[in-house]
């Protein structure tokens, strides 16, 4: 016989003859009724009743009342009090599922110490932030469930506020399918997660949750998510950001995942020349420098003048490189006013991959700038809609570029400071004399047909028989017109322009397929002229 009043069981009894054992394998010696002393949450899982009902420590009828009538004018204090209560009486108990029915709970700032293996469950249930730093804040909590809730707030101006705030060596939260609505800072921080003193963060995962609805008070730490120092190993997926300043902002939280999310109608600043700020924006802190992963986004129809994708890395690093795969960044931008797509601050190694890039009607600046970021691989994009598809600034050297697709929209391909270079991966050779014959001037020496569009990194010329006297110069020209401001030489008594007193200078890298490409001899060596002149283009197939 078992008694359950509001989803709390009150006593349960076994009555019968001689001969039934019960849980203690005594048998039942008398016919009679025995009254059992059974662990009330062992018992509410076997009869599937769905935990602790938070409403049962709220004393005031009145305020119980106005919870359950989505009534705001109740006292945020008496139903703080009352969550805080039914905390303090799982610990007691050992219980581990409290459920919020569906009512609206105004909750000033709350912390939960020192709870572990232990699930929050909203059936229909509003929470909205009245007063503090968070709704609900956890220090020394391991292993929780978060789900069913909308969080919410009344607030019009940016306050220091997140609605779930996870830190202080917690960790290993699963916080899903609940919505954040008008946040101010952030509707979940994960901080200063539980380490083991080492390498063992204990990361959380945030998924199929809703962000929504959250005004721009022009502060880049909003974000839906934030994971801030110590908040590594940690994985968001799934959620849907919408109407929002930013999606996801990772400072100190490395090692993380940002996979499979819906990004739309982000509502972040007018452009940001400092990249300040992002839909997915990552940044170097204290303890991270990258191992972040970027995938199979959809970041679309954002009218916004922040990036899609800003990655702040530490060049000292570059082994903490971040992957950026297989997302789609459709129709962002705010028309007439710049705005870029993916920009890389010191991040070398990084992958950059099968990516579709496109802006608004009018093209946005650039799809894709590294700066500062060598050795980066570049490959199998789709850029459409841009000024500028991929730019290469500061110091980005050797990136690897390969099989790349622009739309006819795209202004220009590749715009390469010269401080900057794509790493070859093919080389074209021309000859331009036979091996015994002297060099004598004269156009078009030698010739080839580009057999693909092409970037020229590169240009050495050598012979086989050194010129003496005065130094032998050579040119190379696309369709006729020189691609060098200042002309290979080799000089005296020398065999390769490598060792040449003067380098020779590129002044055209971009040579299309198709196009005839000739060597020009301007000027030979004065006692011995030379002989035998090859041109050795080292280029990247674009």
């Amino acid at each position: 016989n078992v008694t359950n009043s509001n989803g709390t069981v009150t006593s349960v009894g076994v009555s019968g003859s001689d001969g039934i054992e019960v849980d203690s394998g005594s048998p039942i010696t008398t016919s009679g009724t025995i009254a059992l002393g059974l662990n009330r949450a062992t018992t509410r899982n076997f009869l599937n009743v769905p935990g602790v009902n938070v409403l049962d420590y709220l004393t005031d009828s009145a305020e119980k009342a106005k919870v359950l009538a989505f009534d705001n004018s109740q006292t945020a204090a008496t139903v703080t009090t009352m969550f805080t209560d039914a905390i303090a009486a799982m610990k007691t108990s050992g219980e581990k599922y409290l459920y919020f029915p569906s009512g609206l709970y105004l909750i000033n700032s709350s912390t939960v110490t020192a709870l572990d293996d232990f699930k929050l469950i909203g059936l229909g249930a509003q929470i909205q932030y009245a007063s503090g730093d968070s709704i609900f804040k956890f220090t020394t909590c391991h292993r929780w469930e978060i789900s069913g809730f909308k969080f919410t707030s009344t607030a019009s101006a940016y306050a220091d506020v997140s609605f779930l705030y996870v830190s202080t060596d917690s960790g290993f939260f699963n916080i899903h399918n609940n919505t954040f609505d008008n946040f101010q800072r952030s509707g979940v921080r994960l901080e200063n997660l539980y380490d083991n003193g080492g390498a063992e963060t204990e990361g959380c995962v945030v998924h199929n949750n809703l962000f929504i609805d959250s005004a721009n008070y022009s502060n880049d730490l909003q974000a839906g998510v934030s994971l801030l120092t110590d908040g590594e190993y940690s994985k968001v997926f799934m959620n849907e950001f919408r109407n929002v300043p930013s999606a996801a902002r990772f400072v100190g939280g490395a090692n993380g995942v940002f996979s499979h999310n819906n990004c739309l109608l982000v509502n972040g600043d007018v452009y940001d020349a400092s990249y300040t700020n992002a839909v997915v924006y990552c940044a170097a802190g204290a303890n991270n420098t990258g191992k972040i992963d970027i995938l199979f986004n959809k970041i679309n129809h954002n009218a916004t003048g922040i990036a899609a994708i800003v990655i702040k890395g530490d060049s000292a690093a570059g082994l903490n490189a971040f992957k950026i795969i297989g997302n789609d960044i459709l129709v962002h931008g705010l028309g007439t006013t710049k705005a870029d797509l993916i920009y890389l601050d010191e991040a070398p190694y990084c992958i950059i991959a099968q990516n579709k890039l496109r802006g608004v009607a009018t093209p946005v600046d650039s799809c894709l700038i590294l700066n500062d970021s060598e050795e980066c691989i570049v490959e199998g994009n789709y850029f459409i809609k841009t000024v500028n598809a991929i730019e290469l600034t500061g110091t980005s050297t050797n990136v690897v570029l390969g099989n790349n697709v622009f739309d006819s929209t795209v202004t220009t391909k590749y715009s390469v400071a010269s401080t900057s270079s794509f790493k070859s991966n093919d080389r074209i050779i021309i000859y331009c004399s036979d091996l015994t014959t002297d060099l004598t001037t004269g156009t078009g020496n030698g010739f080839l047909i580009a057999p693909y569009d092409m970037y020229v990194n590169e240009v050495y010329a050598e012979v086989v028989t050194a010129p003496t006297g005065s130094v032998v110069t050579a040119d190379i020209n696309d369709g006729g017109t020189t691609i060098l401001s200042t002309k290979l030489t080799i000089d005296a008594n020398e065999t390769s322009s490598r060792t040449a007193a003067t380098t020779a200078v590129i002044s055209d890298n971009s040579i299309l397929e198709g196009v005839i490409i000739t060597c020009d001899i301007d000027a030979v060596g004065s006692t011995t002229t030379g002989k035998g002149l090859v041109i050795t283009m080292y280029v990247t197939k674009l």
